[in-house]
């Protein structure tokens, strides 16, 4: 839902179905942005964005990541693994798209 929802706003979208996907992915493709879920099959959101952060080829790739966990001070815990912000389940469209446009004008 959220892949189509992101094209009808005029994004290009790559997705993957789990977190090794997704690395070999932003390695290969370097998207401007990667939208990530905390819980993955395999491997965890957060384990996911400290490989990419250590990949040279994906390090530089802001990191929005999205959780259903409202955590005290997860938001801050993740910003250490060079997160570019974290959006908590559920959310607005509209909070996300502002996310988004937020982080690529940066």
């Amino acid at each position: 839902m959220l892949q189509l929802r992101l094209r009808e706003e005029g994004f290009e979208v790559l997705s993957a179905t789990d977190g090794k996907e997704g690395l070999r992915k932003a390695a290969e493709e370097t998207p401007d942005l990667i939208l990530l879920d905390v819980v993955l099959p395999g491997m965890s959101g957060i384990d996911v964005c400290i490989a990419l952060k250590d990949d040279p080829r994906a390090k530089e790739i802001p990191v929005l990541l999205l959780t259903a966990s409202a955590m005290r001070g997860l938001e801050d815990r993740v910003k250490t693994f060079g997160v570019a912000g974290c959006l908590v389940k559920p959310y607005e469209m509209s909070q996300l798209l502002e996310m988004i446009g937020a982080i690529l004008q940066t």
